[in-house]
């Protein structure tokens, strides 16, 4: 390349360049400068995503607490910093992302069973989102015959006041 500024552009990476100088003037061209030879640097690779990894599919029962499980999550060149949940299918639920890699919530009850179905993205230190991974969670029915035992074995006291009211207790 001809070049006056001394800065040379498009040169490929880990590349020997032979550079001399050479002045031109009303006389003519000078003789070149003293040879020098420079060796570029090895380029730089460009930031790869994240990749989400929502953990594994599980079955819970009505009513109880589960972990999603983010953990599995890698970025290659980089680290995790955000762990984005949404929740893309069945009855809401409210997430506990005080662990964003691992948030908790408590499945409902329902008479009957259910699917919710989470999304995972994550993001890397140069803010890089990743592709969304998923997970499903498979949520057990109530069943009314535990509920009827779990009345029956309640006391109740009856209170009137010329009307009947119940009172748990």
């Amino acid at each position: 390349q001809q070049n006056e500024t001394g800065t040379f552009t498009g040169l490929e990476p880990e590349t020997t360049y032979t550079v001399y100088a050479r002045a031109s003037n009303a006389l003519g061209d000078s003789a070149p400068s003293t040879i020098q030879t420079v060796t570029t640097d090895a380029a730089e690779a460009p930031n790869q995503p994240p990749t989400a990894n929502a953990g594994p599919d599980q079955s819970v029962a009505a009513g109880v607490e589960f972990i999603l499980d983010g953990t599995g999550s890698q970025d290659t060149d980089g680290t995790i910093v955000e762990y984005r949940w949404t929740q893309i299918a069945g009855d809401p639920v409210i997430l506990d992302t005080s662990t964003p890699s691992q948030p908790k919530a408590t499945s409902p009850s329902r008479t009957s069973a259910q699917t919710l179905t989470f999304q995972l993205i994550t993001v890397d230190d140069e803010g890089e989102e990743s592709a969304p991974g998923t997970v499903n969670v498979n949520v057990a029915a109530v069943v009314l015959s535990e509920i009827l035992k779990v009345i029956e074995r309640l006391d109740f006291d009856l209170v009137t006041q010329g009307d009947v009211n119940a009172y748990f207790g």
